[in-house]
């Protein structure tokens, strides 16, 4: 019941979001954080963790094999606590530059919230792309970065100060990118990569959705 709730969810989101098909780039997932909050400026939690999870983008490629757009990005994040294994996913919205400096290229991947006049969250992440067969055939290449690092920052300052720096890396699962691209598996499906390939992985490693 809830991988069919979860469906139809994706499903919505891939309705009002993605209007194109496009192929699939899934990354695994690594951040480390240094966050600190206090009401008063005086006291402070200081906290410090790391998350893993898998972020899966759905991209729209021109001719040439040069990447256009993100059309849509999401996200599952997993984590044990004690004896239990748990995840979580939700829909994201990253923007793309694709900056060319003389023969160099570098993707930027950007995400910005202004949630409200008081907090705002930022991440952005860059890397070197190069031709790489993503599960389309050795003739169909598109540019792909293998390794995008970089930096989310959050800071709230309405009911007292919350601050929260990350250091953010993704690194091409090839397996399920190609998987994920290639005909007769997902066929550039995003919900089947997400819950065809994603899930099921960390399912069969004891892992269950968050309550």
């Amino acid at each position: 019941m809830k991988t069919m709730v979860k469906l139809l969810i994706l499903l919505a989101m891939l309705a009002i979001c993605m209007p194109a098909q496009g192929e699939i780039l899934v990354y695994s997932k690594l951040y480390n954080c240094w966050a600190a909050d206090s009401l008063d400026l005086v006291d402070w939690d200081v906290e410090e963790w790391t998350q893993r999870g898998f972020l899966t983008f759905n991209v729209d490629y021109d001719l040439s094999g040069e990447i256009n757009e993100i059309l849509g990005a999401y996200q599952v994040e997993y984590e044990r606590d004690g004896r239990d294994k748990w995840y979580w996913d939700y829909p994201e919205e990253f923007d793309i530059e694709r900056i060319e400096v003389g023969d160099e290229v570098v993707w930027v991947f950007e995400y910005i919230n202004a949630m409200d006049t008081t907090s705002a969250e930022i991440i952005m992440l860059r890397g070197k792309p190069k031709d790489m067969n993503i599960g389309l055939g050795r003739d169909a290449k598109r540019e792909v970065a293998r390794v995008l690092t970089g930096y989310v920052l959050y800071l709230d300052i309405g009911m007292g100060v919350e601050k929260e720096m990350c250091t953010f890396a993704l690194r091409l699962h090839g397996r399920f990118t190609k998987l994920a691209n290639d005909p007769d598996e997902c066929n550039q499906s995003f919900e089947c990569a997400v819950l065809g390939l994603v899930i099921p992985w960390l399912e069969q490693r004891g892992y269950e959705e968050a309550p």
